[in-house]
């Protein structure tokens, strides 16, 4: 969870980094599970990021995330810098916790705003660059192996199903989703292409100007998965934060299919994934809740998901499919 840092710690995290003199430090509260700070100096702006999930073990992980982000902004995606330090090393360190340094990116944040369909267009168009300029990318480093976001891994988030015995969520229709993956969606995965992807294209990642994308955020849910996945991502954690979803949803799609043409095993299973995402923003969060921190954003998730899901629900895939 996210930390306070005195000036002092500050100063000593960015000693590896050529970046002139400090001027003013303030932190971002968006975010829960790393530390950002934006930093000013008299030559520029930027991001100091504290990993308080990770530590020095974990150097592999954060290496895999940064080279990632790299490649997109070198891509000319609107993705941050990453900021090498003397030694040319990507990460850093602040005791036993990692750290990075990349550049600032203007805008404003669009979790809890309902924002116009041009940009959901725009979003659209640039996660699906983004996933074109990753396709034969070898980042460095590694995917983290305990990661709850990755739906590769969606079964192995039963083990927080007990956590929700302590709410009102009808665990019976819960469970039914993690049945229907392992008979429906799991295998229907295996014909849908993949390559990585950010993972988590979700409003509250999502930097917008005068109503102009001016930047996607944090790839520490990056991942090598499937294609489609990215997409069912985006209407959850994006789309379906907005008045007008279903709109949304449609010109996304259709935004994403501009670059990137989905093929029918892929537009078959996006139903499922959307609900799979849903699932998770459920379950994990609520068990997160219960056994690591009772975080107020780890409730607002959870009840996002569950508000999710009951409209996929009632909408019924037949109804979806006309979305897409």
């Amino acid at each position: 969870m996210r930390q306070k840092y005195s000036r002092e710690q500050i100063k000593q995290a960015l000693t590896p980094y050529d970046i002139g003199t400090i001027q003013k430090t303030k932190l971002f509260t968006t975010g829960i599970d790393n530390t950002n700070i934006y930093i000013k100096t008299d030559r520029d702006e930027g991001v100091l990021k504290i990993y308080e999930t990770y530590t020095t073990k974990d150097i592999a992980c954060t290496q895999f995330e940064l080279s990632l982000m790299d490649k997109v902004n070198q891509c000319n995606l609107p993705a941050p810098q990453t900021y090498k330090t003397a030694a040319g090393e990507y990460v850093s360190q602040l005791g036993n916790k990692p750290v990075a340094y990349i550049s600032f990116l203007p805008g404003d944040n669009i979790y809890r705003k309902q924002v116009s369909l041009s940009l959901i267009k725009e979003i659209g168009r640039a996660a699906a660059k983004i996933d074109k300029c990753l396709q034969n990318f070898q980042p460095q480093g590694q995917e983290r192996s305990q990661h709850y976001w990755d739906v590769k891994k969606f079964l192995e988030t039963k083990k927080f199903l007990p956590q929700l015995d302590r709410t009102d969520i009808d665990r019976d229709v819960i469970e039914a989703i993690y049945a229907e993956y392992e008979e429906t969606t799991q295998p229907t995965l295996k014909n849908c292409r993949s390559g990585h992807i950010h993972d988590d294209i979700a409003a509250h990642n999502i930097l917008a100007r005068d109503n102009k994308l001016t930047a996607i955020l944090d790839f520490g849910d990056a991942v090598h998965s499937y294609w489609i996945y990215e997409i069912a991502v985006m209407i959850t954690q994006l789309c379906m934060y907005q008045q007008d979803w279903k709109s949304a949803t449609k010109e996304l799609v259709k935004a994403y299919q501009a670059i990137i043409s989905l093929n029918e095993q892929e537009k078959s299973v996006l139903y499922y994934l959307v609900k799979c995402r849903a699932t998770t923003m459920i379950v994990v969060c609520n068990g997160l809740y219960y056994t690591e921190s009772a975080h107020n954003d780890l409730a607002e998730i959870r009840e996002a998901g569950s508000g999710h899901l009951d409209r996929l629900i009632k909408l019924g895939k037949s109804n979806f499919d006309l979305l897409i």
